[in-house]
């Protein structure tokens, strides 16, 4: 048996799927839609799959046991919800969208239909990670610091706000979910941010150039995270976790993880640097084994992240602390 999948989208992130999806045996790259016709084209070399441009052209006329969604923020919606009325499980890219509707109604219906889906929040699939919550079994966290520091990627879509939703929601969105599954629920929310300090935005640019955010969890331990997109060198990727017993501290995007437990006893994990093709081996798995319980970030996992990162940004809207109970 292989699993027959489809793509909506052949950008970037659809391409470090594929390189992991084309060697495994048991999976069959089908067809690929992209509005520009070429990128589908390109993915699809090599495979026999089918080129659209019309992604619901390709889930009527295909036969598909799954679909990755790998599309910007702004146009998420129609396709997941294409899916679920077809009962496709889908694979779909952080951020699931750039509002809190549209994810709070494709969350809504994903529930009631019962359909397999997973997120691409692919830390959760890291040793780093994984070790780190067996390491904080039992522990009381105290506080935690995040940060995601670097330049403005080049797709225009990312630095206009109404589209990705900014810094924190397409990008450092993957720090907010590394902290949710290590430390548990949000539950307060409070973020500035600084615009005018970029030295060359590109036109149309309207994100924030940094923000700072203060986190209150649900266990009693609060953080912080600052994102930053107008560098022009240095910066980088961390995440530290600080408990009486144990600090956690992870470095750069393979979220490598030195834990100190004293003085004299450290523990390191290197983060994987093949992470993608772990995290769709995963995927193929459960459609195979029809157990939802081997993805690691479900539809339903993904959205505390997702409401995290939007209440972050109505707090810069507003200048006001947002608690997440009353931000629905």
């Amino acid at each position: 048996m292989s699993v027959k999948i489809g793509f909506i989208g052949a950008g970037g992130i659809a391409g470090a799927h594929v390189a992991g999806l084309k060697k495994m045996a048991d999976v069959e790259l089908v067809a690929f839609s992209d509005v520009q016709e070429e990128r589908a084209a390109r993915l699809a070399a090599d495979t026999g799959a089918k080129v659209f441009t019309d992604w619901l052209k390709m889930l009527d006329t295909e036969q598909l046991d799954a679909v990755y969604i790998c599309l910007p923020p702004h146009v998420h919606g129609a396709p997941e919800l294409a899916c679920i009325e077809r009962k496709l499980p889908f694979f779909v890219e952080k951020p699931i969208s750039n509002d809190l509707d549209t994810a709070t109604n494709i969350l809504g219906k994903v529930r009631r239909a019962k359909v397999m889906t997973a997120v691409g929040y692919m830390n959760r699939y890291r040793r780093s990670l994984q070790r780190g919550k067996e390491l904080l079994a039992g522990a009381k966290i105290s506080s935690l610091e995040g940060h995601w520091l670097g330049g403005t990627p080049g797709a225009p879509w990312w630095y206009r706000k109404s589209q990705s939703g900014g810094q924190l929601v397409e990008q450092t969105t993957h720090i907010v979910d590394a902290i949710v599954y290590l430390a548990g629920r949000v539950t307060e929310v409070y973020a500035v941010g600084a615009k005018g300090t970029h030295p060359n935005p590109p036109e149309g640019y309207d994100v924030e150039d940094a923000t700072a955010v203060t986190l209150k969890f649900a266990s009693g331990a609060v953080g912080s995270i600052n994102s930053a997109c107008s560098l022009r060198a240095g910066g980088g990727v961390g995440l530290d976790v600080y408990s009486p017993s144990v600090v956690l501290s992870y470095r750069d995007w393979n979220m490598s993880l030195k834990a100190t437990k004293s003085r004299l006893e450290t523990e390191d994990v290197r983060g994987e640097d093949n992470i993608f093709e772990i995290e769709d081996r995963a995927f193929v798995d459960a459609i195979m084994k029809k157990d939802q319980s081997l993805i690691l970030c479900n539809y339903g996992q993904a959205f505390h992240a997702h409401h995290v990162t939007m209440a972050a940004n109505r707090s810069l809207e507003t200048g006001m602390p947002v608690q997440l109970a009353d931000f629905v």
